[in-house]
């Protein structure tokens, strides 16, 4: 969840989708970031425990990791393909 975690707070402090924070504001502010990271940890942390419970109670669940889906990944084709599989069984 790191690459999530750097573009969420990046998004949060540039207000932007398409630009990232300049490396001043990441030195201006290292507790704003140490508090956002423990803070997204957790939210992760939840997030995962929900739906790995999930699958265990028998809820069909399928996990894909982002950094999977990037281009020019050489994980990305069968990432993508396994999930359509997924979505349309």
């Amino acid at each position: 969840p790191l690459d999530a975690i750097v573009s969420l707070f990046s998004f949060a402090n540039s207000k932007t989708h398409d630009r990232s924070i300049s490396p001043d504001t990441w030195k201006k502010f290292p507790q704003v970031w140490r508090g956002f990271v423990q803070q997204e940890i957790q939210i992760w942390a939840e997030f995962h425990d929900f739906w790995l419970k999930a699958a265990e109670d028998g809820v069909p669940v399928h996990i894909v990791r982002y950094e999977d889906t990037l281009l020019g990944t050489p994980a990305r084709a069968k990432t993508l393909h396994d999930l359509m599989k997924f979505v349309l069984s």
